[in-house]
C-alpha cells in the first residue's frame, strides 16, 4: 500500500490539528501493520542471531534457490580425502545469499538441543576433553557438534559489489559470538570461450579468471539471465552452474534449481556482530574448523568440552 500525505500549513485550526494528527498516526499504523504482516507471512531467508528480538531489514523478494554440491580436498590424518558439503544459493534482483545448507537441517536439531539445556542452565562446568568423555559416555543427553559445521553466510549487493560474510563463533557454546568481514568486490575479470558443456540439462558457456589467487574456469548458462554464482563468485551475463580452480582443490557444481515466491532476502547485521579483518576472520575460521564442541546437561549444571578434529583445510583465497 502507497500512502501519499501531504501536510500543507495554512494556519490550521486546533480540530484541523487535531485531525492531521489523527491521520498522520493512523497511516503510521496501517504501515507497521503491514511491515509486520509482510515479515510473518513470507518466508525469510538470512541471518544468524536466533537471540535477537529485533526485527530484521527485509532486503528485497527471493527469486532463486540453487544447490550446489562443494568439494574440497583436505588432509585427514594426513591422507587427502575428499569432503562434500551441500551449499545453497538464494538470489534476488539485487542481493543474493549463500550458506551452508545443513544449517537448516541437521545443524537446527543441535541448536534446538542446546536452547533446551540452557533454559535450566544455571552452572557452566568448563572441562578437558578425557574428563569429560569418561562421565559424559555414561549419560544418554551427550551431544556432539557436527565436525564439518559451518555456521557462516554470505550477503552479495551485486549492484553496489559488496560481499559481507558473518559466522557464528560457537567457542563458547553459552555465549556465542557473532562476526561480521566486510569486503568490496568487484565481478571477476572474465575471459570468455568458445567451449560448451551440458549441467544438469543447461547448455553452458565456459569463462576463466584468476580470483584470489587461484584460476578458475566457470561454466554459465544464459537459459539463466542472473549474473550471479557460489560463493563470491559473479559478473557472468548468466547463473554459474559449475566452477573449478586449476589445482582441482575446490569445486562447486550445481544439483538443484528452485523458483522462489512469497520469499524475502533478510539482513539482521546490527551492532551486535563483531567486525574483522579478513586476516582476524581466517584465523577465526580455521579454530572453529578445528575444533568440534561436546556437552551434556545434568540438573542446573551444563557440561562442556572440546576435542581437536585432525582435519587441515586447503585455503581457497591465497592472497
Amino acid at each position: 500500500m502507497n500512502l501519499n500525505l501531504r501536510f500543507i500549513a495554512l494556519k490550521p485550526t486546533i480540530m484541523k490539528i487535531k485531525i492531521s494528527y489523527f491521520l498522520f498516526m493512523l497511516c503510521a499504523s496501517i504501515l507497521f501493520m503491514n511491515a509486520q504482516d509482510s515479515l510473518q507471512t513470507k518466508t525469510q531467508i538470512g541471518g544468524l542471531n536466533r537471540y535477537d528480538s529485533i526485527p530484521p531489514k527485509i532486503l528485497e523478494d527471493a527469486n532463486l534457490r540453487v544447490w550446489y554440491e562443494f568439494t574440497q580436498n583436505v588432509k585427514y590424518e594426513n591422507e587427502i580425502k575428499s569432503l562434500r558439503d551441500t551449499m545453497v544459493l538464494v538470489t534476488g534482483n539485487q542481493y543474493s545469499l549463500y550458506y551452508d545448507w545443513s544449517r537448516e537441517t541437521k545443524y537446527k536439531k543441535m541448536l534446538s538441543q542446546l536452547d533446551a539445556a540452557k533454559k535450566t542452565t544455571k552452572f557452566i562446568n568448563y572441562n578437558s576433553y578425557f574428563a569429560f568423555i569418561e562421565k559424559a559416555t555414561q549419560d544418554d543427553q551427550l551431544f556432539e557438534f557436527t565436525p564439518n559445521r559451518d555456521n557462516s553466510e554470505i550477503l552479495k549487493d551485486r549492484k553496489q559489489h559488496l560481499l559481507v560474510t558473518t559466522d557464528l563463533d560457537d567457542a563458547d557454546i553459552v555465549n556465542e559470538k557473532l562476526y561480521l568481514l566486510e569486503e568490496n568486490i568487484p565481478p571477476q575479470t572474465w575471459q570468455f570461450h568458445d567451449e560448451t558443456q551440458e549441467v544438469m540439462g543447461y547448455i553452458c558457456q565456459k569463462a576463466t579468471a584468476k580470483f584470489k589467487g587461484r584460476d578458475y574456469t566457470a561454466w554459465y548458462t544464459l537459459d539463466i539471465p542472473v549474473n550471479d554464482g557460489p560463493f563470491k563468485f559473479y559478473g557472468l551475463p548468466g547463473l554459474i552452474l559449475m566452477v573449478e580452480d586449476s589445482d582441482k582443490q575446490f569445486h562447486f557444481k550445481v544439483v538443484g534449481l528452485e523458483q522462489l515466491s512469497n520469499a524475502v532476502i533478510i539482513s539482521e547485521i546490527k551492532k551486535d556482530y563483531i567486525k574483522c579483518t579478513k586476516e582476524q576472520y581466517e584465523k577465526i575460521k580455521r579454530r572453529m574448523q578445528e575444533t568440534v564442541f561436546l556437552y551434556y546437561s545434568q540438573g542446573e549444571t551444563l557440561y562442556v568440552s572440546k576435542k581437536r578434529i585432525p582435519v587441515e583445510y586447503s585455503i581457497i583465497e591465497i592472497d
